[in-house]
């Protein structure tokens, strides 16, 4: 089992891919952009099951519709492709074959573990001798390149046993009443290669005369001149092929008179008005796109402008804090130095209280001391008074020298 990243890098090795196939997990080839939804659309109108049946793939180019029928059941698948140049060489297939030839096929079939065969042959060698039968043959895009489609159409009538699933394209221009081919000289319609355009009658009409018996055909609603449809070998093998056909397939109805050119044209033209309007109406959805792009680049430069604004302010700001810090830093340390100063100073406070409280207690006990001391002398002199009262002037002498010892220990208590 592959990788995603190695189908990735087999796909790249291809120069040229003209179908989209789906590879699985998410990866597709990048097949041709302008047929991409045309075959996915063919695809859609094939049978849901091809359960034990053999396909013949003509003109089977990358092998988008082999793989597909082999996902569907077919027992054996064989893609046959002309790689020698011819009637139906288109530029695109000249860039193909230069591209690998099979290559495309191959690289797909290897990434798929698919077992489609594969083999180089032009549609006029195709007959029971070189590949045998198949039950069902693919024969798309391929009918408007050759010079000789009856007989392409002859030879594969032989080797088809059910049914041919055919699209191509037809002319919607030429009157659509009688079954008429328009002839491109110059190979001018498509690619440089389309030879002939028939109508849808005339395409009904070649498919019965080269021997099958019940032909169904329809329009493509959303791709102009192109037509697709089967043909059956017999009308009882139709109940074998279950179909889910929509309104993008509109049956063409043979037996009904075929609108004339005139209508036709009127037609086409509605058409042209129609995917006109719808170009108008996208190019209108385009504009406004467009100008709402342009406000929103507006607006997304204003919120650039801001925020280079905000930009600047939150390099100021960030400078700001950056000197902020640095302050802080200092003041930081000052603050440390602060710190130490106060605490010596309170180691020092601590001390000189220590000191203070001592000396108070020294203080207290000098005051009880003078105090003790007052109160004799107080009691020295109310005895004095006493004596000065009962005895004489010799007494006298006496309480002078008591005065003068009072006055110096008063004076020393104020102090």
């Amino acid at each position: 089992m592959l990788s995603k990243e190695q189908k990735e890098e087999l796909i790249q090795c291809v120069k040229y891919w003209y179908h989209t196939i789906d590879l699985g997990d998410g990866v597709f080839t990048p097949g041709a952009e302008g047929i991409r939804i045309m075959n996915q659309t063919m695809i859609d109108f094939l049978p849901r099951s091809f359960k034990g049946m053999s396909i013949l793939d003509i003109g089977c180019w990358d092998g988008l519709f082999g793989f597909e029928a082999e996902k569907r059941g077919a027992s054996k698948v064989l893609g046959i492709d002309n790689h020698s140049g011819g009637d139906g060489f288109s530029q695109e297939r000249l860039k193909a074959i230069k591209g690998g030839g099979f290559k495309p096929l191959m690289t797909a079939k290897a990434i798929l573990g698919s077992n489609v065969e594969c083999q180089v042959m032009n549609v006029y060698d195709i007959s029971q001798e070189n590949i045998g039968e198949f039950d069902c043959t693919f024969f798309f895009g391929v009918l408007y390149h050759l010079w000789h489609p009856m007989l392409a159409l002859q030879l594969i009538r032989r080797v088809t046993k059910k049914c041919l699933f055919i699209e191509t394209h037809v002319n919607e221009t030429i009157d659509q009443s009688q079954p008429l081919i328009r002839f491109y000289p110059r190979g001018e319609k498509y690619e440089g290669s389309t030879w002939v355009g028939p109508n849808l009658l005339a395409l009904y009409e070649m498919l019965l005369c080269v021997g099958f018996k019940k032909v169904m055909l329809y329009r493509f609603r959303d791709h102009y001149e192109r037509a697709i449809g089967m043909a059956l070998i017999d009308e009882k093998n139709l109940h074998e092929f279950k179909f889910q056909h929509d309104e993008r397939f509109i049956p063409f109805d043979p037996g009904k008179p075929a609108k004339s050119y005139k209508d036709r044209l009127e037609q086409a033209e509605a058409m042209i008005e129609t995917q006109l309007g719808m170009i108008r109406e996208i190019q209108s959805k385009y504009a406004a796109a467009e100008r709402d792009r342009v406000e929103r680049l507006e607006a997304i430069q204003d919120l650039a402008l801001r925020l280079d604004a905000a930009e600047s302010d939150r390099a100021a700001r960030l400078e700001a804090i950056q000197e902020l810090g640095f302050k802080l830093d200092a003041s930081e340390a000052n603050s440390a130095a602060r710190l130490e100063v106060i605490q010596v100073l309170s180691e020092k406070l601590q001390v000189s209280e220590g000191e203070r409280a001592t000396c108070l207690a020294v203080i207290e006990q000098q005051k009880n001391e003078i105090k003790g001391q007052v109160e004799e002398l107080e009691q020295v002199r109310n005895n004095l008074e006493l004596m000065k009262l009962s005895r004489s002037w010799r007494i006298t002498a006496p309480l002078r020298w008591f005065h003068k010892k009072l006055s110096c220990y008063t004076d020393k208590i104020g102090g």
